[in-house]
């Protein structure tokens, strides 16, 4: 969060809780404290991230790696790609992380099912065997960006990198930016 928005948050605690904020410590309490209104005002403000794959020590090892950067948190996790259609049109995140191979529906066909119902939804697409084919297939569907899972140092960049083009692309008519 900028520095600016910590200030304005701080410069209008009083104003906030006069009016009694439904914030995450509970609907219609005033908050108590300064604090609690930045965390708040934080917690609102967050890029909410889906992680989907079928192995809970992947999804572990992600979310503790996502959770790291203060303006992101993780909104919820799929096992395979059922489970992340639902859970998009549940949880409405700002980017999805979504392992290519998982059980009963491919990488593929989940951000297939997703960006049919979501076309804006930026996806990055992981995989441990990445490949020119498949990152052109990726970018042909509307899959934001592609990265090896043996490459994960460049996860928080690549994801960063979605981020801000979608940003730069905001009010856009073209809602596709693809990165590889």
């Amino acid at each position: 969060m900028a520095r600016n928005q910590v200030k304005c948050v701080l410069a209008s605690w009083e104003a906030m809780s006069k009016l009694s904020l439904k914030l995450s410590m509970g609907w219609g309490k005033r908050p108590r404290s300064k604090d609690a209104v930045v965390f708040a005002y934080m917690r609102a403000m967050a890029i909410r991230i889906l992680i989907v794959d079928d192995s809970a020590i992947f999804r572990d090892g992600l979310r503790t790696i996502l959770e790291d950067h203060v303006d992101w948190q993780v909104c919820g996790e799929a096992v395979d790609g059922v489970e992340a259609v639902k859970k998009n049109r549940l949880l409405a995140p700002h980017i999805i992380v979504m392992d290519l191979s998982m059980p009963y529906m491919t990488g593929i066909d989940a951000a297939a099912a997703i960006l049919k119902e979501s076309p804006k939804i930026p996806i990055l697409l992981l995989t441990l065997y990445l490949t020119h084919h498949l990152t052109k297939q990726a970018s042909d569907l509307g899959i934001r960006a592609t990265l090896s899972k043996t490459e994960m140092r460049h996860l928080v960049g690549k994801i960063e990198g979605v981020l801000e083009s979608e940003k730069l692309t905001e009010g856009d008519n073209r809602s596709r930016v693809h990165q590889s």
